[in-house]
């Protein structure tokens, strides 16, 4: 009788053993089946068609963090497209196609070449592109992308501004963030704009930001309005006021 107490008992520990090893491996499974589906929606997603992620546009540089990542992850336009659907001179056709190409060939040199002629261009949407595309490659296209902010158009601007506050946002929070920033500050006109600006001045030391919102204040004399939003933000930053 004992005996076949300890037979069942045995049995019934080997069925326990047996039945967590297929769990276990079921769920190894499901997780292995799950972290492959999203590896491989996020490469999708990021590849976006013909234009690529902002590391492989950076030529591998791991300095690109996250946000510009996501910022570059998925556009829908192609060169063909914008050719095909817009009333574009031939020069500007071939600028396009020449952009696509330098994008993807991970071609900084090439795009900026191209984009410093297509911002130009009498087309609005192929300004936008153009703003578009330098946005892929954050800071290392800053240059073009400030020049761009004298765009007359509010479509381009408002694609441009964002591309320009973006890449200063990868910036190390310091006096040369602060010194490009406040450059910017001093071209611009609309309101809402100095404002979203101005909020990129934040982590960065209060010495600092003084200094140059005091200049920009002095500066404004002929833009009352703005000199108030300067005067706002300068009393934030001092701490005499909440914005």
């Amino acid at each position: 009788m004992k005996r076949n107490i300890m037979i069942v008992g045995l049995l019934l520990v080997v069925g326990l053993a047996v039945t967590w090893v297929a769990l276990r491996n079921r769920q190894a499974s499901s997780e292995t089946a799950e972290n492959t589906s999203t590896r491989e929606g996020t490469q999708s997603a990021r590849r976006g068609g013909s234009l690529h992620t902002s590391e492989a546009l950076a030529g591998g540089d791991s300095s690109q963090t996250a946000t510009s990542a996501v910022r570059r992850a998925t556009r829908s336009w192609t060169a063909e497209n914008l050719v095909d659907c817009d009333n574009l001179s031939d020069t500007d056709k071939q600028l396009i196609l020449d952009l696509q190409n330098a994008l993807d060939d991970n071609d900084l040199n090439g795009v900026t070449a191209a984009a410093r002629k297509l911002m130009h261009s009498e087309s609005v949407p192929a300004r936008v592109r153009t703003a578009t595309a330098l946005s892929w490659f954050g800071t290392t296209a800053l240059p073009e992308m400030v020049e761009m902010l004298n765009d007359p158009s509010e479509e381009v601007f408002d694609t441009i501004l964002t591309a320009t506050l973006d890449a200063i946002a990868e910036m190390e929070d310091g006096p040369e963030k602060a010194e490009l920033l406040a450059a910017i500050i001093e071209t611009l006109k609309d309101i809402d704009a100095i404002e979203e600006a101005l909020m990129h001045f934040l982590g960065t030391d209060d010495e600092i930001v003084t200094k140059h919102l005091n200049a920009l204040i002095a500066n404004a004399q002929g833009n009352p309005q703005k000199q108030a939003v300067l005067n706002d933000f300068l009393k934030f930053v001092s701490g005499d006021s909440f914005l």
